[in-house]
Parts: structure tokens; sequence; C-alpha cells
């Protein structure tokens, strides 16, 4: 979390340092006619180089993508549990 500093820089805090009134919660309200409310889901971000995939340096051939072994299971329970997953 940031919070501004004289001079209108932000500066990391611990999430500890901060009244509950200042954090922000990630809900926005909605504006104006028509305006619907945004959905927010639960969502796991995966890295895929060592956490899906054998970490193969500079990889760029396909044939050589090899799935980390339990991927596909792990994967499958993160689903069944209601959650969306990302690859970044």
């Amino acid at each position: 979390m940031f919070t501004p500093r004289a001079g209108g820089n932000p500066r990391p805090v611990r999430r500890d340092q901060v009244k509950p009134d200042q954090r922000r919660s990630g809900r926005v309200e909605p504006v104006g006619p028509g305006a619907m409310a945004p959905v927010l889901y639960d969502a796991v971000l995966l890295d895929r180089d060592g956490t899906l995939i054998e970490d193969v340096p500079y990889n760029g051939d396909p044939d050589k993508v090899r799935p980390v072994p339990g991927a596909r299971e792990a994967l499958d329970r993160l689903r069944a549990a209601g959650l969306r997953l990302a690859v970044v």
C-alpha cells in the first residue's frame, strides 16, 4: 500500500501502519443511470516457468515444453474450488 507524503509522492507502508478507514477495499460504487456494480472474482495468478512447466532457459521450442508433475491436478483443484486462473 502507498500513502502520500509531502510533495504528493507515495511511499510504501506496511498494512498494519494504516488506519482501517485509509485502506482501499477495491470496491467501486456504480455511478450514473444504468451503471452496474463491478464484479469481483477470487483468482490465482500463476507464473509459467518452473510453476506450470519445467523451467528451460530461453525456451522458444514448443517441443521442449514439459508440464511440471501434478500441475494439471493442482489446476483442476483450484478450478473446482471456484477460483479463476490466470498465467502472468
